[in-house]
């Protein structure tokens, strides 16, 4: 399972990177193709070594012109392909690697305030705190040394 994952992840990374660098060549390229034959010019947008035969078979100044742009084409793709798979492998980091919960003793929680418990719910109002239903609870020294636990247990008693 795990060669089969990797191999269809690769197959899909390579096409995808293919694609962005062949769609940025083949844009970077269409203006120095213009004004060849229809031929010529889908010939020279299949590739960057097409497209240099191609400039060495052209006279001196678009030959010249044809070649620098599609070098410069290809660059470009190169470099548009390599800035998306950083910024992949990035994102895939820091997914992984970076926590997901907060740092213990950033937040912790403090003391439930008096009456309420952990099994109380926090939509109990004060009206309803001393009520038939709801007895308020004992005035109590709270002592801060005894955990939440502790302290609910003795509010119960």
């Amino acid at each position: 399972m795990n060669d089969t994952t990797r191999g269809i992840g690769g197959a899909l990374g390579v096409a995808v990177l293919g694609s962005l660098v062949t769609t940025r060549f083949v844009a970077g390229l269409d203006q120095a193709l213009t004004g060849l034959a229809a031929d010529t010019h889908e010939t020279a947008r299949s590739g960057l070594a097409v497209a240099l035969a191609v400039a060495a078979r052209l006279p001196e100044p678009a030959g010249d012109g044809l070649a620098a742009a599609a070098r410069a084409a290809f660059v470009d793709g190169i470099a548009l392909a390599s800035l998306t798979a950083a910024a992949l492998g990035t994102a895939v980091a820091a997914y992984f690697l970076l926590p997901t919960s907060p740092t213990p003793g950033l937040a912790e929680p403090g003391p439930a305030p008096d009456g309420l418990t952990d099994r109380t719910p926090a939509t109990t109002t004060p009206a309803l705190v001393g009520s038939a239903a709801h007895p308020a609870p004992a005035a109590t020294p709270v002592n801060t040394d005894r955990t939440r636990e502790e302290r609910t247990v003795e509010q119960l008693h």
